[in-house]
This record gives structure tokens, sequence and C-alpha cells, in this order.
């Protein structure tokens, strides 16, 4: 059982938490990126260390928005990032 299941409750909407990108859930069908678009985004990350745009789950952890930023942090290899909840 994932450690999030046992907290989840706590997590409020509208507000910012740091959580483990291997529990964030991808829906069906999010596996295309555009090739600028990921380009753009990692040469922002790479020059700033942090990410263009938020990563935005439900309460669920499914993944509602932020699918590049989502992927840079995979291939980066970061374990925890900053998600924004929505409901």
């Amino acid at each position: 059982m994932r450690l999030y299941k046992l907290f989840r409750k706590h997590y409020k909407t509208g507000y910012t938490y740091t959580v483990r990108l291997n529990d964030i859930v991808i829906q069906d069908g999010w596996d295309y990126i555009k090739t600028w678009k990921m380009n753009e985004k990692m040469a922002y990350f790479e020059k700033t260390g942090h990410f263009s745009s938020t990563i935005v789950i439900d309460r669920n952890f499914v993944l509602q928005d932020g699918f590049t930023s989502y992927r840079i942090a995979k291939l980066k290899g970061i374990k925890y990032v900053d998600v924004y909840f929505v409901d």
C-alpha cells in the first residue's frame, strides 16, 4: 500500500505540497509530448532548476496538468516534486 493513501485525506485542494513522483498516476493517452515543447521546457529547467509549469493533481493523485514537468522530473531522476491539488 502506498504511503500517500494513508494520508490522502490531509491534502487540501488549492494548496501546494511535496509528493513522491512515483505516487502520481498518469491517465491513459498521456504519453505524447511535442518535441519543441519538451525541448523548450527542458532548457528552462536546466537554466533555472525549476519547472516552467506546475504539476497539478487531484485528490486521487491523478495528473491533471503539467505532464511535461512530470516527464522532466522522471528523466532527471527527481524523486519528490511540488504539486498543486485540485478537486
